[in-house]
């Protein structure tokens, strides 16, 4: 009896622990939402508010476009794209290829300190948004 009574309480804790965790994963599962939806929201009114400040959002990208030159990130990038199109069969290559392709090693290739400066212009003028 004593064998059995011991199984039934190991099998009853493993019962309680399974749910336990299924509670836990829930629980991570929906805080991991709503910061999902936390982040897309505060997305949405940053750009929102950068919208409505249409003259630094044209100031902002000037100055990006301005740094990218000086970088040589467009002659980079251009480079680049003149390798894909060569290692590719130009039958086989359409621009939305392309653009998928290079993307990702544009982005990477914006240094850290033009993604620095921009940021700090752009959370400055969340912070204290200008009238146009």
């Amino acid at each position: 009896a004593g064998a059995a009574g011991a199984a039934g309480a190991a099998g009853a804790a493993g019962v309680g622990h399974s749910q336990s965790g299924r509670n836990e994963e829930d629980i991570a599962k929906q805080l991991k939402e709503k910061r999902k939806d936390t982040e897309r929201k505060l997305r949405e009114n940053a750009k929102k508010m950068i919208d409505n400040n249409a003259g630094e959002k044209a100031k902002l990208k000037a100055i990006l476009i301005s740094r990218l030159k000086e970088a040589g990130w467009d002659e980079e990038l251009r480079e680049y794209c003149r390798e894909v199109i060569r290692n590719k069969a130009l039958e086989r290559i359409n621009p939305y290829e392309l653009v998928k392709e290079i993307a990702p090693r544009s982005r990477a290739a914006v240094p850290h300190a033009i993604r620095e400066e921009i940021s700090k212009e752009i959370e400055a003028l969340l912070r204290n948004p200008k009238d146009d």
